[in-house]
């Protein structure tokens, strides 16, 4: 059984979502403000959480942070604030996917529903890759896909939310190959290009370039493809 965190100041509004994943299997913990959230994360690491930018005087965007302690975690955001700025800074600190309020509970449901899909999927595959090989290295990173890590040519670890391991393993996968955005875009749970989304990628590489590049301005390992999409611009190699 999938377990879920939700994380929102308004009592009726958990219940609701409570009540919706609850019918469809999902185990639910609902935390109404930060302090509860952070015990909930030390008992238990969520499959997936569900986290409301505004905790009343709290920020969500801190425990959005915390999260991602916890790779493993799908984070999805939900919010009032339909701008679409306050999307991409949703994204770039870290969430999977953004819900804007008032939203219908189906919608969510799907969501969490696309991101264990996608989740699973991408276990499966890099359990039994066609290259067979649980690691991959490029010009002396290591990517261990069965731990989920990320190792610097110096041995250090660097941290990387779920959607990046997963854009990057896409990415080295494909051997020095573009990958077209409509491929990355199945590495984004939920997003269709009616979603408002359609920036959600090209964030995450931007996220990734930060961690990986010597200068992220001029990216040398993750090179833009342009109207194609985005390659790892040297031969990924099993470990």
């Amino acid at each position: 059984m999938h377990y879920v965190l939700v994380v929102d100041d308004d009592v009726q509004l958990c219940r609701l979502i409570e009540n919706s994943l609850k019918g469809e299997g999902f185990e639910i913990e609902i935390a109404h403000d930060l302090a509860a959230s952070l015990r909930a994360l030390k008992k238990r690491r969520p499959d997936v959480a569900i986290v409301d930018l505004g905790l009343g005087a709290e920020n969500g965007l801190d425990l959005v942070r915390e999260l991602q302690n916890h790779p493993e975690t799908g984070i999805i955001i939900l919010s009032g604030r339909g701008d679409a700025i306050d999307r991409i800074v949703g994204l770039e600190v870290g969430a999977d996917d953004y819900v804007t309020k008032p939203f219908d509970p189906r919608e969510l449901l799907a969501r969490v529903r696309s991101y264990m899909r996608r989740s699973e999927r991408l276990g499966a595959l890099n359990k039994a890759s066609s290259r067979g090989a649980a690691t991959v290295r490029f010009v002396g990173w290591c990517l261990d896909r069965t731990g989920r890590v990320l190792l610097s040519p110096s041995g250090a670890e660097v941290p990387l939310t779920s959607i990046e391991f997963d854009l990057l393993s896409t990415l080295a996968e494909n051997d020095g190959r573009p990958v077209s955005r409509d491929d990355l875009f199945g590495a984004a749970p939920g997003h269709n290009s009616r979603s408002g989304y359609d920036r959600s990628v090209d964030v995450h590489i931007g996220n990734l370039r930060k961690k990986i590049e010597q200068d992220p301005a001029n990216p040398q390992l993750i090179k833009t493809v342009r109207g194609v999409g985005y390659m790892l611009a040297t031969i990924a190699e099993p470990g």
